[in-house]
């Protein structure tokens, strides 16, 4: 709406008996609106841009007229600033925000935009857009970036749009716009681990403000709450992911790296079966970087640090090999060193039945699982055989008791161990 002052005046003050004839050049006009007036200070409503040719004539009272024609322009109608906030309700700040341009005019076009994006703190900061967009072409959007922060939870930032149609004619908006702290994540170095490690929890990573929310791994061998395998993972570097969730909808992530070193590999041979006296080199093979060897126990080794020790045990023994790469990776294995005693063979043994002495009991030849023993009485006939010596000689040949008497023996222990001959008396 075009409002009109009247300003004529005349020398003897008759201003007051004037008579005015408005002509506002207006081709739209139309019966609401007409185009001409005859009062002192008129308004029209022009529904079309353009430069117009108004005429304003003054009758004073004595009937003597004037005419006065000055140009007008109309740029457009009053605007009406209106924006859109796109995803208003998930704004977090460290994404920038849309607003989108909905200001409408009901004629003309939108000729300049100002945007005060903090109005409150900075209200004497703007963006000017001298050229935004013809209405009814697709909404141009504006974008700013706040400022990053991690509490308080919220910050509200109240955004003013000013919208021009010409010159003079503007319509403003504010509007809250409420912005979400960001989480931080913080995941620091994680040392290198074996590959026979565990599975344990990776403890590095954490958020830093305790904004409420939850935290996820992913990546090679760890669960999503942070148990890490490295034998599912594999040997090599794998990058972990910590990203945490907030309940407000705003997420921030960080990656660290891990490397799983092998493992050696370890076999400590295979058991072994030595003479009472005797000595043997253990087989043990091993396949890694740098290794380090230790046996346990020392006792019966010439050295408890080298991969093939010579071993010479007094007694049956268990020896454990572990070996320790330069990365601190150990992976153990054992081997059985078996000592076979020289068979303690006695001269004598009562068969009678009162359960002293009543078998041939050849101490020590039970180690020897594959000696055999032959038993002749005088006449050379053999009275007793066995492959090894499961069960001791009673006495008996055919299920009868022998008579007393000497009887000869061999006993080959095998093994390495020569044939031992000799004479075994039965007592009754």
């Amino acid at each position: 709406m075009a409002l009109f002052k009247d300003k004529s005046s005349i020398v003897d003050g008759t201003e007051s008996n004037f008579t005015y004839s408005w002509d506002f050049g207006d081709q739209f006009a139309n019966a609401q609106h007409p185009n001409t007036s005859g009062q002192k200070n008129p308004s029209h409503a022009y529904t079309v841009a353009a430069n117009y040719d108004v005429k304003l004539t003054v009758t004073s009272i004595n009937g003597c007229p004037v005419t006065l024609i000055k140009p007008f322009t109309v740029n457009g109608s009053t605007p009406k600033a209106q924006f859109n906030i796109l995803n208003s309700n998930k704004l977090c700040s460290i994404d920038p925000v849309i607003f989108e341009d909905k200001a409408t005019v009901d004629f003309g076009q939108i000729t300049s935009i100002e945007w005060y994006f903090d109005y409150t703190n900075d209200p004497n900061t703007k963006v000017l857009d001298d050229h935004p967009n013809l209405r009814g072409q697709t909404a141009k959007q504006y974008s700013h970036q706040y400022p990053v922060f991690h509490t308080p939870l919220t910050k509200i930032y109240n955004v003013r749009m000013v919208a021009y149609s010409g010159a003079t004619c503007i319509s403003d908006l504010i509007i809250p716009v409420t912005l979400h702290a960001v989480p931080e994540v913080q995941f620091d170095v994680i040392p290198g681990v074996c590959e026979e490690k565990l599975p344990y929890q990776i403890t590095q990573a954490q958020e830093l403000h305790t904004i409420p929310g939850i935290g996820e791994f992913t990546g090679d061998g760890i669960s999503s709450t942070g148990i890490f395998d490295p034998a599912k993972a594999g040997i090599g570097p794998h990058t972990l992911t910590y990203t945490y969730m907030a309940s407000n909808g705003c997420t921030d992530y960080k990656t660290q790296d891990i490397m799983v070193y092998p493992t050696p590999k370890l076999d400590a041979g295979p058991d072994q079966t030595i003479l009472d006296g005797g000595q043997i080199q253990l087989q043990a093979k091993a396949l890694g970087e740098n290794i380090k060897y230790k046996w346990t126990p020392s006792r019966g080794l010439d050295r408890d640090d080298i991969l093939n020790p010579i071993a010479s045990p007094e007694t049956d023994m268990i020896y454990i090999l572990t070996i320790t790469s330069d990365k601190d990776c150990s992976v153990t294995d054992d081997v059985f060193v078996k000592v076979l005693s020289s068979p303690s063979v006695p001269n004598t043994f009562t068969p009678n039945g009162d359960g002293i002495n009543d078998e041939w009991d050849i101490k020590y030849l039970n180690t020897y699982p594959d000696a055999t023993v032959e038993i002749y009485n005088r006449y050379g006939e053999k009275v007793f055989t066995s492959s090894g010596y499961p069960i001791p000689w009673n006495g008996r040949y055919n299920n009868i008791d022998l008579p007393v008497g000497t009887y000869y023996y061999i006993v080959n222990p095998r093994n390495g161990r020569k044939l031992i001959t000799g004479s075994v008396t039965i007592l009754r």
